[in-house]
């Protein structure tokens, strides 16, 4: 999350929809004063759509995903290892909606994307390079 980039572009879509909610798991920054810098290119007006959880993934996802019930859209961007991208898609896909969109970066890492890609309830899973970067980014569509 750092900056907030990606967040920002987000709650300002439910802002506009005047729907919707976002959740973002984060560990607390290393740095001195990091803490500053999370989440400072949110605008303030929408801050009430946006709820910061602090702490790994692997402790928080799936008490959050459980009371959540069904999700619209997951963005995975923690973590990049293979067992930890099976472990949050494992625990998101179930409790996404039929049509929800799944969107995980650097997808070239490990296989775990194209592990979700192959499932049956998978409508449709594309992957596209960031020329900017030079990684990769996957989109998958649950089955509606």
């Amino acid at each position: 999350m750092c900056y907030g980039v990606t967040s920002a572009h987000v709650l300002c879509a439910l802002q506009h929809n005047q729907r919707g909610h976002m959740h973002s798991i984060d560990l607390p920054p290393l740095g001195k004063n990091g803490d500053a810098f999370v989440g400072s290119l949110v605008p303030p007006e929408f801050l009430h759509r946006w709820t910061l959880h602090r702490g790994s993934t692997r402790r928080l996802l799936a008490p959050l995903v459980a009371t959540l019930g069904q999700i619209d859209l997951f963005l995975h961007d923690s973590q990049h290892t293979l067992e930890n991208m099976r472990a949050e898609f494992l625990t998101v896909w179930p409790a996404l909606r039929p049509g929800g969109v799944l969107i995980a970066d650097d997808v070239e890492s490990n296989s775990a994307f194209q592990e979700l890609a192959r499932r049956n309830d998978t409508a449709l899973a594309l992957v596209f390079r960031e020329p900017s970067k030079g990684s990769l980014f996957g989109v998958a569509v649950k089955n509606s």
